[in-house]
C-alpha cells in the first residue's frame, strides 16, 4: 500500500470549553427557551459552584495517596469528561434544533398531509420535536455549567489552566529519518 493510497486520519475538533460554549445555549438563550416552553430555568451559578466544590472535596482524600503528577492527570481526565459531555450534548442539541426547524417548515407546506396537526388533544410531530429540542437545551446548559465548574476547580486545585489533552501526531520512523537526512543538505 503506497502512502498516496492511505487515507489521512480524520481529526475531530478539540473538545474544549470554548467549543462547548459555542454549541450549548447561553444563559440568556436558555432563560428564553425555558420561558417559551414552560420549563424550569437552570440554576447555572449553583451548578458551577457545586461542581467546583465537589471536585475539591474529592481531591482531599485522594491527595494523601497519590503523587502530584498522578493527581493532576486524574483531574485532567475528569475535567475532560465534563467538557466532552457538554460538547456532545451541545452537538445533539444543535442537531435537534435543526430537525425542529425542518419539521416546522414542513408544517407550513399546504401540499403535505403527514405533518398536519393530529387529533384534537394531541400534539403534532413538529411540536414534539420542538419540545424535545427545548429539553435538550436545558440539559446542555446544565452540563456546560458543570464543565465550567470543573475547569475552575482544576485551575484552583492545580494552579494551571485546564487544556484538553492533545496527543502529538504520530510520525513514522521513515519520515523522521528522511527529514533528518534532508536537513543535512541545509536548503
Amino acid at each position: 500500500m503506497t502512502s498516496s493510497s492511505r487515507a489521512k486520519p480524520q481529526t475531530r475538533p478539540a473538545r474544549t470549553l470554548e467549543h462547548a460554549r459555542k454549541l450549548c445555549p447561553s444563559e440568556h438563550e436558555g432563560d428564553r427557551i425555558a420561558d417559551a416552553f414552560g420549563l424550569d430555568q437552570v440554576a447555572v451559578g449553583l451548578i458551577r459552584a457545586s461542581t467546583k466544590e465537589a471536585l475539591a472535596q474529592l481531591v482531599g482524600p485522594l491527595a494523601d495517596h497519590m503523587s502530584e503528577t498522578g493527581l493532576r492527570v486524574f483531574l485532567q481526565r475528569l475535567v475532560a469528561s465534563f467538557v466532552d459531555s457538554a460538547c456532545r450534548t451541545g452537538e445533539f442539541y444543535d442537531a435537534k434544533v435543526a430537525e425542529a426547524k425542518r419539521a416546522n417548515a414542513k408544517l407550513h407546506c399546504d401540499a403535505r398531509d403527514e405533518d398536519l396537526p393530529g387529533v384534537a388533544g394531541f400534539t403534532s410531530r413538529a411540536q414534539r420535536t420542538r419540545e424535545f429540542a427545548a429539553q435538550l437545551a436545558m440539559q446542555a446548559m446544565t452540563l456546560l455549567a458543570a464543565a465550567e465548574g470543573a475547569v475552575v476547580a482544576f485551575e484552583h486545585l492545580t494552579g494551571d489552566s485546564w487544556r484538553p489533552y492533545m496527543p502529538a501526531p504520530a510520525v513514522s520512523l521513515d519520515r523522521r529519518a528522511g527529514e533528518a537526512q534532508l536537513a543535512t543538505f541545509g536548503r
